[in-house]
């Protein structure tokens, strides 16, 4: 190999080593919380969750990691359930379909009220709803009644994406604790005819999140080495040149 050619080589090298030496980097981190969180995280509780005690611990993003570039959020929600629904009216009744299920949301942690229906929209994160009973094209007589139950029946809710200009929400330095308040309500949707149905149920449920945030790395300022070797890669392009004039 020529001078000239080892000359571009160092150059080439210096440079691009000192070029890999300040660049950014991606990272990523997660944290995961539960609720109820004693004495396993498998165990239920009652499933009226509309006062702000009941809530998901997490972590905030630690903003001397770097800068925060992406938070998503996954909820998963598990209940036993079991009871019956009951004819209670003077005649039989059809069941075409009958469905009850737990919604169970997750909300913004600057939310504090009211929970109710109205007073939580626009505040959900996400939410899941496992179903509490299931009837398909069912005959209940007159005073009669059909049991059912279900145990650890799990919804698990897709990733939901935390818009950036809630950022601030989600980080802080050094980190620290992130509450999200829950929810629940129970919804139905039915197809019946001849009579009224009641329900008779006790649910309890758990519900556990996990957050995850992508961010990048401060680009990292050159090694003493680095800065070394881009002088050296200088220095050869400037003999190059030099060596270019007299070739010429």
């Amino acid at each position: 190999m020529s001078f000239f050619n080892i000359g571009r080589t160092i150059a080439a090298v210096a440079v691009a080593t000192a070029c890999y030496a300040t660049s950014a980097t991606a990272g990523v981190v997660s944290y995961s919380g539960v609720y109820p969180g004693s004495p396993t995280p498998t165990s239920k509780a009652n499933t009226d969750w509309n006062n702000g005690t009941q809530t998901i611990g997490l972590q905030k993003f630690d903003t001397s990691l770097g800068t925060l570039t992406s938070a998503t959020i996954t909820l998963h929600g598990v209940i036993d359930t079991s009871g019956s629904v009951q004819n209670n009216s003077a005649s039989d009744v059809v069941v075409n379909f009958y469905t009850e299920n737990l919604l169970i949301s997750i909300l913004k942690p600057s939310f504090t009220g009211p929970f109710t229906p109205t007073g939580v929209l626009g505040q959900v994160l996400t939410s899941v709803n496992p179903n509490i009973v299931d009837l398909n094209n069912v005959v209940i007589a007159t005073s009669g009644s059909v049991a059912y139950s279900g145990l650890n029946v799990g919804v698990t809710s897709s990733a939901f994406s935390i818009a950036s200009g809630q950022f601030s929400l989600y980080e802080a330095a050094g980190g620290g604790s992130l509450f999200l308040p829950l929810y629940t309500r129970t919804q139905s949707l039915t197809d019946i005819s001849g009579g009224t149905l009641t329900l008779v149920q006790a649910t309890s449920a758990y519900a556990d999140a996990t957050i995850v945030y992508n961010y990048t790395d401060p680009a990292p300022a050159p090694e003493p080495a680095s800065l070394a070797l881009l002088g050296v890669g200088i220095a050869g392009l400037g003999m190059l040149r030099r060596q270019a004039r007299k070739s010429a």
